[in-house]
């Protein structure tokens, strides 16, 4: 959680390995989902493994927080809007968990995507329907 004007949090973030390309499971994090080896360089990169998360999540993430929008030329993370720092902003954005071009792909690529998975997106959440039916560890389905 923020503790003070002009900071983020350094704990309670999950990292995944640009690695890594599959994983299962419900996921919950006071800070972000991101790609890298520590939240300094949190989607810093463009991986190019495609990732596939099967299960749920819920974290303090953006969806577009670092593409400007509304003329504004502002970007924002889950604790500031207005925000004039795009590499801050890009860290909690799901957009750029993992990328790629995908007008390059052409076959020859660098492009890894995941085996018999048809669906071409950099980075996939995939809901698990147990999780409708069965909760997670510490939760209850009312």
């Amino acid at each position: 959680m923020r503790t003070s004007a002009g900071t983020y949090p350094t704990v309670g973030n999950i990292l995944v390995d640009k690695d890594v390309q599959k994983i299962s499971g419900s996921y919950f994090a006071d800070g972000g989902f991101m790609s890298g080896n520590n939240v300094g360089e949190g989607n810093k990169y463009e991986y190019t493994n495609q990732l596939l998360l099967k299960g749920s999540l819920l974290s303090r993430n953006t969806l577009g927080g670092s593409i400007s929008g509304n003329n504004t030329n502002r970007d924002y993370t889950p604790w500031e809007k207005d925000l004039d720092n795009e590499e801050l902003a890009r860290r909690y954005d799901l957009h750029f968990v993992r990328r790629y071009d995908q007008s390059l792909d052409n076959g020859a690529s660098a492009h890894v995507g995941i085996s018999r998975e048809t669906n071409t997106a950099a980075f996939i959440i995939r809901p698990d329907g147990k999780v409708n039916n069965l909760a997670p560890p510490g939760f209850k389905i009312q």
